[in-house]
């Protein structure tokens, strides 16, 4: 192998390392203003098991800056729905969030860098408001009332897959699985 292509080998980028770098630029210049609820849906499919019932969230988040460029808005998606023991789908809850940024200067900054700091950070300023509000819901619908795990990042953490991360191909937001977990009635 010769020198230049060892040398290319070494300067290759994570993904997802460089849309962490991008969200990280983004947060330095923002200051988290309020949160809107935009809508929700709960719809109610089938009864629950009397013995483990699942769940999953999935979201989808992206930013882009206001008319006035003096704001970054961060529509977050999210999707739970929780199944019982035997995959049947029980209820599915969609929610959706707008936050919103004071934003200091957009120098240097594109949309790539306002998704990736929705996906990132927004979707974690977001998940306290989720956390309540699913809990609420799901004790009104009379199902095994669900309250979420603690939002965390980290080896044990929520965002520990490399497909969470917006695809750098298309920079399209996708939906994502952050996790399953079995929670009992």
């Amino acid at each position: 192998m010769s020198r230049s292509s060892s040398l290319k080998k070494q300067k290759k980028v994570d993904p997802e390392n460089a849309l962490i770098e991008k969200a990280l630029k983004v947060s330095d210049r923002i200051q988290f203003e309020d949160v809107y609820l935009l809508g929700n849906t709960c719809k109610w499919k089938s009864f629950a098991s009397d013995k483990e019932n699942n769940f999953k969230v999935d979201n989808v988040a992206q930013g882009s800056l206001s008319n006035d460029k003096q704001n970054l808005l961060s529509i977050v998606n999210f999707v739970v729905d929780m199944q019982n023991e035997d995959n049947t789908s029980i209820a599915e809850i969609s929610v959706d969030y707008l936050l919103v940024y004071s934003i200091k200067d957009t120098k240097g900054l594109t949309k790539k860098h306002y998704d990736a700091f929705s996906t990132y950070n927004a979707v974690f300023n977001a998940w306290p408001y989720l956390r309540e509000f699913i809990q609420n819901i799901t004790s009104r619908m009379q199902i095994p009332t669900l309250t979420l795990p603690v939002y965390r990042f980290g080896n044990e953490g929520l965002l520990q897959t490399k497909d969470y991360a917006i695809n750098s191909e298309d920079n399209k937001p996708k939906r994502k699985k952050i996790k399953t977990k079995t929670v009992k009635k």
